[in-house]
């Protein structure tokens, strides 16, 4: 389930750095507007807006299935899923 408080700092961060900041200056931006972590610290670390900034789900990259199984009839295969497959 999405927080919205949650959403709303990880849309700021990733417009931020759409922005051209650099992780550090957004976690300076983000102390100096008095927003928590994650997990409710106040300091926030470069590496964890790295972190964040590559993680799959806040980005929307995330792929459920990671792997499927392939049955030719005699042999089942399981193969990683690229996720390249869907007609959207």
């Amino acid at each position: 389930m999405v927080n919205p408080e949650q959403a709303e700092t990880v849309r700021l961060i990733f417009n931020l750095f759409l922005e051209g900041m650099t992780p550090h200056s957004i976690a300076v931006e983000l102390m100096n507007r008095g927003i928590k972590t994650p997990s409710g610290k106040d300091v926030w670390n470069q590496q964890t807006v790295r972190r964040m900034l590559s993680n799959e789900k806040y980005k929307g990259d995330a792929l459920l299935q990671k792997g499927e199984k392939e049955n030719d009839g005699t042999v089942y295969r399981h193969h990683r899923n690229s996720g390249t497959d869907y007609d959207v």
